[in-house]
């Protein structure tokens, strides 16, 4: 998901760091939580996820076709707790987004140690970076 803020801000590096409980959301879902109130209303709201309450920060620009609910972006650490484990397959694509070229090994290396908890039974894994600075993605 590249963030492409419309209203609110970013993550912090130290939210990043923490895994704090702050979420940037897709423009169609802010507008349904916000259901006749101004879109940007919902900053500063808490938004559910498997029990666990997450503060809006930001909102996203508007993007045709988006799915309302598919676009909720939280800092990797804090994604475990909010991702409940699937009993049907789900989608197989993890795009991150790192601040400075510096990070992306890091956010790398996370982002596998992350993948092998949640696939203790090792499923090969093919890499496919993408083309934009910073952003890193593979399928599994």
């Amino acid at each position: 998901m590249g963030l492409h803020l419309w209203r609110g801000r970013l993550f912090t590096p130290e939210e990043l760091e923490t895994g704090a409980p702050v979420a940037v959301i897709g423009h169609k879902l802010a507008a349904e939580l916000t259901a006749g109130r101004p879109t940007e209303s919902a900053i500063g709201t808490a938004l559910t996820c498997q029990g666990q309450a997450v503060r809006i920060i930001g909102i996203q620009e508007s993007v045709v076709g988006e799915r309302p609910y598919l676009n909720v972006a939280v800092p990797l650490s804090k994604a475990e707790a909010l991702m409940a484990m699937a009993t049907t397959p789900r989608a197989r694509t993890l795009a991150l987004n790192a601040a400075r070229v510096e990070d992306v090994l890091a956010i790398k290396a996370k982002a596998e140690a992350w993948a092998d908890r949640r696939n203790p039974t090792g499923a090969r894994r093919t890499r496919s970076p993408l083309r934009r600075p910073g952003l890193i993605g593979w399928s599994r």
